[in-house]
């Protein structure tokens, strides 16, 4: 009560990392919210002023990953905001990046695992991860070549598998009389109190 933004999470489960489509929902997620030029922050930062930081995330485990983004938004945007997170989503699966988006997202995930990968300790960090994935050795030095590897058809699949708004999980957490009214308009409406 009281406050005067809300934050917006918006998510749903992904593929495990040995799954076929896991570098190609790699790459999307970087296009759709992952990274700084990313389509969501172009849109709910840059164009529309929503929010000065929205974030996309894609956690992943062995048996299963998470996709998830997030923006803390004023009050009086919310459903404007979860409008523009569901648009975003949506044109994951129905658009196919540009060539421009997709050199960059790879080149964005390839070059951000080298510079991680740099030292001994980041290297046994990424092999233990890898191994309690499932994932092989080998694995460690496959991930820029199967990044490189994906291509816009790819991300576009991708988007429809995993990206659509009617597949996704929100939570709003924010004053419920400023943002139950604006989200009533996307369905029903669940307070839950701490």
């Amino acid at each position: 009560p009281g406050s005067v933004q809300s934050t917006i999470v918006s998510g749903r489960p992904g593929p495990a990392v040995s799954d076929p489509d896991w570098y190609d929902v790699l790459v999307a997620n970087t296009i759709y919210a992952d990274a700084f030029g990313s389509r969501l922050v172009q849109n709910i930062r840059e164009e529309k002023g929503y929010t000065y930081s929205p974030s996309g995330d894609f956690a992943t485990r062995r048996a299963g990953s998470l996709l998830q983004v997030q923006a803390d938004v004023r009050n009086e945007v919310t459903a404007a905001a979860l409008l523009e997170v569901f648009y975003e989503l949506d044109r994951m699966a129905a658009t196919t990046p540009t060539a421009d988006e997709l050199a960059g997202a790879k080149r964005y995930q390839a070059g951000l695992y080298l510079l991680r990968n740099q030292i001994q300790d980041a290297v046994s960090s990424t092999l233990a991860r890898n191994w309690v994935n499932g994932l092989p050795p080998e694995a460690l030095g496959e991930f820029v070549t199967k990044v490189n590897g994906v291509t816009a058809d790819g991300v576009r699949a991708a988007g429809r598998k995993h990206f659509l708004s009617s597949s996704q999980t929100v939570v709003v957490v924010g004053d419920a009389k400023e943002a139950r009214p604006q989200l009533e308009l996307f369905g029903p409406v669940v307070d839950v109190k701490p």
